[in-house]
């Protein structure tokens, strides 16, 4: 980012008219909902935690994740990367100890395969 905003104030400098249309931020303060597809949320969070529940459900959101397009797919945005899908907030639940750990560093230490999760 140093290096783009540098780029955009030379031009600036030499005259150029230079606008910019995204936060310079590589991390965002979405809950862990926004990998899904927003149909599987919709009914509301007790809804979802059933859902979850359900194998099949689960292997479908997987899919959808890992290859649906027309919808803001926050997994892909990520280069499809567990290791930067960073989680917060997991006091009161058993992995509380690995608030601010990616979910990739966090299968490795339970030594859950990738490809298990969701």
């Amino acid at each position: 980012m140093d290096m783009a905003i540098a780029r955009i104030k030379e031009a600036r400098s030499n005259g150029q008219e230079v606008g910019v249309d995204i936060y310079p931020y590589i991390n965002n303060g979405l809950g862990i909902r926004a990998l899904l597809h927003p149909r599987h949320a919709a009914d509301g969070q007790e809804a979802l935690r059933t859902k979850l529940q359900d194998p099949k459900v689960r292997a479908e959101m997987r899919g959808e994740m890992e290859t649906l397009g027309g919808w803001e797919n926050w997994f892909a945005h990520t280069g499809k990367n567990w290791d930067r899908v960073v989680v917060a907030h997991l006091d009161g639940t058993p992995y509380a100890a690995y608030n601010g750990s990616t979910i990739g560093a966090i299968a490795e230490a339970e030594k859950i395969a990738l490809g298990c999760i969701l």
